[in-house]
């Protein structure tokens, strides 16, 4: 099937009616002059096709397809496309009866307004059957490959790799599989709502009811159950009863005979009790006697004093040797201070004599200089008086001593210069002016300028965009590295620092509050802030009192670990329900404690006493060293307001003894003295707890500001998240704009315009600089030249000046002479200077050496002052040994005393538990009469209830001999009558609680319920099964898609390498995916076109001429067309960037691969001409397109004959004659319109 024949009427620039008719059933060339309408014949046939967007039949809308819209009286425009179908090898399969069998196929569109109407062989046909009936023969406009355009040619080179893919997929029809992959998506969605639908009611509706009956189904059967042995319980209870009163009247005359006998037992014991504790009396009293007779420790005593009287005059004496020593090392210290003064002023005298020194030497050379500037100007007044021309500049200047006349030669020297390089620019301009000239114009119609100006147009497009995106990143005012350094922050927090805090934070609490940390979940109503925690995570010592944590330690080591809580209802909570790890914990409540704390007055009578002493310790409360909350303040007090510290033992053995102080203390190394006689000491394995608790609150002081940290970045982050979030798209956009304007940029430096507009600005630019340069090189000639004239008059007036030259030299002469003689003074007052500072420097330092001398007289005399006091240190100390041996006579005596004392004290303990047991016996003695008298009446009570019993219950008598017995059901063992009575009180109230409110169809309910939530479950249990088959049929699409695109890839790749191989002969392209991917991946990656050119693969596109990509765009167009191949094929000027070679490899590429479809061409190029079987030429008469027909080959055509007809009126065709390359003989028609 191929066009036939095309009918236009009204379309574009055909204002008549016009039929082109012959059209060959292979290859038809359109050609003509710009603005002819030969492209209108390819968008007239799209038309017809069915195209419905405007602009790729080159309008803006639909109304620019009418005769000049319409405004000349003609208000539609027709098409109509005649199609030859009698071959049937050509006709598509797809085409559905009754067109198949017909030989003519006549299809006509007409626009007319808003009205549109569609034509099959006369017969008006709804838009979609007639798009139907041109997809059916491959001429679909959903993927109109048909129609190749030149800018579609551009296009199609500049395609990402996933638009290449998509092409693939419209040629292999795969879109099918998508519609069915969405459409079964959507039914999988539908599933999920089905499912959520049945989640929602079983979870929200049945559950709960189901819950709620079955705990309605739970109180029937409870109660059910009561009533069935209530009645049971009340004779159980009833039997256990009569079988107690039973059994305490059988046993209890037994056991008020035990009694009785018990009783004459303890009678017997308390006589013997008395009598012993009449014989311990005696032998105390006679044990006192004995020890008020004893008279060596009072010499002791004496002796003891005396010693210690001599140790203090000893102690005075050393005291007094200390006082000198202290003198003489003042008196050492204080001559140091004087020799360091001194030194220091030895320094101060020796920088200034240096620093004289330096400026002596910087005056000196000064003074050399002036010499050798008096000694030149004397030279130069010698020169001026000889004759010599001598100009007189400036010192250092390049030009210094230089005569008139070489200053004069050199400025006319640079002026040759100067009109050597005005030259040199003058000819350098003359050659670009004339290179600019002889520059050719650019055509404003040729289409490489319409394309450079589109990317000219495209790069501002993309400047305009890349600074709005600027601007708006600018004004988010984001710092990308602040969030880069926040977020490595806030990660490091919680990898790095956090969890390794935690796990020692942990480690140390479980450790050291393992045993007083409590449960909260066992206590769910008690409230947190009422638990304060242990003393000793409360506590901490305060600042500078660290010598105190031994003491605090041992006065409080159990007492760390008390919890403090607010009330006692608190700790009754807590104990009661074990919320603690351990079972034995103290708690300490706040409403409850006496926070009683040592008086002022007792800490000062001791402090009286440590004075007296002359120890001199500070005495501290207890609770002055530590800090702690206010809210525990109370606690506090209790644990530590009744203690005393100190520093030594001697202080706190004085203490603790006195009168008026008697306190508990404890010194800094932990040694305890009570005022109860017990004094401990040594070591503990539990110290240095509060480093630990220290440790810990160190630990938790870090994780709280790490954690604090933590969310003050996570804070910042939701602060800024939407900030961020639109940094990320503007970024992401302005590099979208960036590379897009790279790439722009590319293709306008590769442009041939391009390259021929940048010669000429780079021409201009040179331009422009060179007439700068000369401009200032003129103006600077103009400055040489005034120098010249200005020296050459310098020189003609020279002997006129003379006179006065001399006398200016003259008086710089005696200016030097004046400031040569006011250095030399300035040098022999500074000398002078130098010289006296250096005396007085030489005297300080012999001062210096007088105060060393000093200084060794007062070091010995302290070394003398040492030696005094080491003598009476060693009389103090045989002193202090004689009063320790007496001490150790007076201790052995109180040994001795204190064994009696013991003996005595034991005699009196003796004693004291004879007295306790005789006052046990009593206690005893008096607690069996009263359980005698309890037991009578007891027996009483059982014997009246026996008879109770067997007067009333009968069958609960009658039950006697089952009583008790092992395994029968009257077995007491394990229970007694009140747990029984209990148990059946408790029944009786559930009874009576539960009868109300029972539901007695909760089960039946219940039943029902359960069987509908499994009748659900099995509908839930479907629509999952459902759901797996529709997601089994996805992977079934998207396998075949997967098939069928390796399929149409391979295809395609063959086709495109042998059409491009065609058009440019030793190439070859494909389509494979980028470097560095697995073709399988070739989905997820794209494909991308691949060139081979001279048998070596192109690493990009860049690197091909502009034909060249114009070739293997439109090759791979035509290969992708290939696969599915319809029977028409529309090119609009494709080879408008080839060179004629290309553009014949073209027209022979056409006739060799696609013999069988129709191309219909329109094209400017003589290469292209000479493979058609037809040419067309149109020309423009007064507005209005004419065509001609001329047959160039004889290949089974139609007869030739005159195809221009338009617009109704007689005229004479005549063919004209191509002069072709080959100088192939054309055909002339002729034909007469009707």
């Amino acid at each position: 099937m191929h066009i036939e024949r095309i009918i236009l009427e009204g379309f574009k620039s055909y204002g008549g009616r016009t039929e082109i008719c012959g059209l060959h059933p292979q290859f038809n060339a359109i050609t003509g002059q710009n603005g002819s309408g030969k492209s209108n014949i390819l968008d007239a046939t799209s038309f017809a096709l069915g195209l419905n967007k405007p602009e790729l039949m080159r309008a803006k809308d639909m109304a620019e397809l009418i005769y000049l819209k319409g405004q000349q009286g003609i208000t539609k425009a027709e098409v109509t496309l005649v199609f030859n179908n009698e071959d049937e090898e050509r006709c598509p399969l797809p085409v559905t009866n009754p067109y198949r069998q017909q030989p003519k196929i006549t299809c006509t569109r007409l626009l007319q307004g808003s009205q549109r109407k569609w034509f099959i062989n006369g017969s008006v046909v709804k838009e979609k059957a007639y798009h139907d009936f041109f997809a059916a023969a491959g001429l679909s406009i959903q993927y109109p490959y048909f129609l190749i355009q030149q800018g579609k040619i551009t296009q199609t080179i500049g395609f990402r790799p996933h638009r290449f893919l998509e092409m693939l997929e419209e040629a292999a029809g795969t879109k099918t599989y998508q519609n069915k992959r969405d459409t079964t998506k959507k039914k999988i969605e539908a599933k999920e709502k089905e499912l959520a639908r049945v989640d929602d009611k079983l979870e929200q509706e049945f559950i709960p009811e189901r819950d709620r009956l079955n705990k309605e189904r739970v109180e029937y059967l409870q109660f059910e159950k009561i009533r069935s042995t209530i009645h049971q319980q009340q004779r159980f209870v009833n039997a256990i009863t009569y079988y107690e009163h039973l059994t305490v009247q059988k046993s209890g005359q037994q056991q008020l005979a035990q009694l009785v006998k018990e009783r004459e037992e303890l009678d017997a014991q308390m006589e013997s009790l008395q009598k012993e504790l009449a014989d311990k009396k005696k032998e105390f009293d006679k044990r006192m006697k004995a020890r008020n007779e004893d008279a060596e420790f009072t010499r002791l005593q004496e002796l003891l004093s005396k010693r210690t009287t001599e140790m203090e005059g000893a102690q005075t004496k050393l005291d007094n040797a200390k006082k000198d020593v202290v003198e003489a090392e003042k008196e050492v210290s204080s001559q140091q201070k004087k020799l360091k003064g001194h030194e220091k002023d030895v320094n101060k005298k020796d920088n200034e004599h240096k620093q004289l020194q330096t400026q002596l030497q910087s005056l000196l050379e000064a003074k050399d200089q002036l010499e050798k500037k008096q000694d030149k100007l004397n030279r130069k007044l010698h020169d001026i008086r000889a004759g010599r021309e001598v100009f007189v500049a400036d010192e250092g200047d390049e030009q210094e001593g230089q005569s008139v006349r070489e200053r004069l030669a050199a400025a006319k020297q640079k002026r040759a210069e100067i009109d050597t390089k005005l030259k040199q620019c003058a000819r350098e301009t003359k050659h670009l002016e004339e290179k600019l000239e002889k520059a050719d114009d650019i055509d404003a119609n040729d289409p490489k300028l319409k394309a450079y100006n589109a990317l000219c147009r495209e790069k501002s497009e993309c400047e305009v965009n890349i600074r709005k995106w600027q601007d708006k990143l600018n004004a988010l005012d984001f710092d990308a590295y602040a969030w880069k350094a926040r977020q490595d922050e806030y990660d490091r927090i919680h990898k790095e620092e956090l969890p390794p805090l935690r796990h020692d934070e942990d480690t140390l609490r479980s450790r050291l509050l393992g045993r007083c940390t409590y449960n909260r979940e066992k206590v769910p109503d008690l409230d947190p802030q009422h638990v304060k925690g242990a003393v000793g995570e409360l506590v901490h010592l305060k600042p500078d009192m660290d010598n105190y944590s031994k003491a605090i330690e041992v006065a409080s080591l159990a007492k760390l670990f008390n919890v403090i809580v607010e009330t006692e209802k608190d700790a009754t909570e807590l104990l009661d329900k074990k919320a603690f790890e351990q079972d034995r914990v103290t708690c300490l409540p706040l409403n409850r404690l006496q926070d009683k704390v040592v008086a002022n007055e007792t800490v000062e009578a001791a402090q009286r006493v440590s004075d007296a002493e002359g120890e001199g310790d500070t005495i501290l409360k207890g609770i002055d060293v530590v800090e702690y909350p206010p809210e525990v303040a109370k606690a506090m007090r209790f644990v530590f307001g009744r203690l005393l510290l100190c520093e030594s033992k001697v202080t706190a053995g004085k203490v603790y003894a006195h009168p008026s102080a008697r306190t508990r203390i404890i010194t800094q190394n932990g040694d305890v003295y009570d005022p109860s006689g017990a004094i401990g000491g040594g070591s503990s394995k539990n110290l240095q707890l509060l480093e630990k608790f220290k440790a810990l609150a160190s630990l938790r002081e870090r994780l709280t500001k790490l954690e604090e940290r933590a969310k003050e970045l996570k804070d910042w982050f939701d602060a800024q998240a939407q900030t961020k979030k639109d940094h990320d798209e503007y970024s992401k956009k302005l590099d979208y704009e960036q590379r897009r304007l790279n790439r722009i940029q590319e293709r306008i430096n590769q442009d041939e315009i391009g390259a021929k507009k940048d010669e000429i600005e780079q021409a201009k630019t040179k331009l422009d600089e060179l007439k700068a340069s000369s401009v200032e090189l003129t103006s600077e000639a103009g400055k040489t030249d005034e120098a010249i004239q200005e020296l050459e008059a310098s020189l003609a007036n020279f002997q006129n000046n003379k006179g006065q030259m001399e006398q200016e030299v003259e008086q710089m002469c005696r200016q030097a002479k004046e400031d040569a003689e006011k250095a030399d003074n300035e040098h022999n007052e500074l000398q002078e200077r130098h010289n006296r500072v250096g005396v007085e420097l030489q005297a300080m330092r012999q001062n210096i050496t007088e105060k060393e001398e000093d200084l060794k007289a007062a070091e010995a005399q302290l070394a003398k002052c040492q030696e005094h006091f080491a003598e009476k240190e060693q009389q103090y100390q045989d002193a202090v040994r004689w009063k320790d041996e007496v001490l150790k006579k007076v201790e052995e005596s109180k040994k001795n005393l204190s064994q009696l004392d013991e003996a005595l004290n034991q005699l009196q303990q003796d004693e004291r538990e004879l007295e306790k047991q005789k006052h046990n016996t009593e206690l005893a003695k008096a607690r069996k009469n009263n359980q005698y008298e309890t037991k009578k009446k007891e027996v009483a009570h059982a014997d009246a209830e026996v008879r109770k019993y067997r007067a009333r219950m009968p069958d609960t008598v009658a039950l006697e001999p089952e009583l008790n017995k092992e395994g029968g059901d009257y077995d007491f063992r394990g229970t007694t009558a009140n747990v029984e009575r209990g148990r059946y009180e408790k029944m009786r109230q559930d009874y009576e609680r539960l009868e109300p409110r029972v539901n007695k169809e909760a089960y039946t309910k219940w039943e029902a319920l359960n069987a509908k939530i499994e009748e659900w479950k099995t509908k839930r249990g479907i629509v999952e099964r459902e759901k797996e088959d529709l997601e089994k049929d996805i992977k079934k699409y998207d396998q075949k898609r997967i098939d069928e695109l390796n399929s149409c890839w391979k295809i395609v790749n063959d086709n495109f390498g042998k059409i491009f191989g065609t058009m440019l002969p030793g190439a070859s392209a494909r389509l494979a995916v980028p470097e560095g991917h697995r073709a399988k991946d070739f989905l997820k990656t794209g494909l991308e076109m691949k060139v081979c050119v001279d048998r070596v693969w192109k690493d990009s596109l860049s690197s091909l001429s502009g034909g060249q990509k114009s070739l293997v765009a439109l090759a791979l167009l035509l290969a992708i067309n290939k696969y599915k191949p319809g029977p028409l094929f529309l090119l609009d000027e494709v080879d408008a960037a080839l060179d004629p070679n290309h553009t014949s490899n073209m027209g022979a590429m056409i006739r060799q691969h696609f013999p069988d479809s129709q191309f219909i061409l329109v094209s400017l190029k003589e290469g292209m001409h000479r493979h058609a079987n037809i040419l067309f030429r149109v020309r423009s008469v007064h507005g209005v397109s004419e065509v001609t027909r001329i047959v160039q080959r004889q290949e089974g055509a139609a007869p030739p004959h005159q195809a221009g007809r338009g617009r109704g009126r007689g005229r004479k065709r005549r063919a004209e004659k191509d002069d072709d390359d080959d100088g192939g003989q054309q055909e002339e028609e002729e034909e007469q319109e009707e």
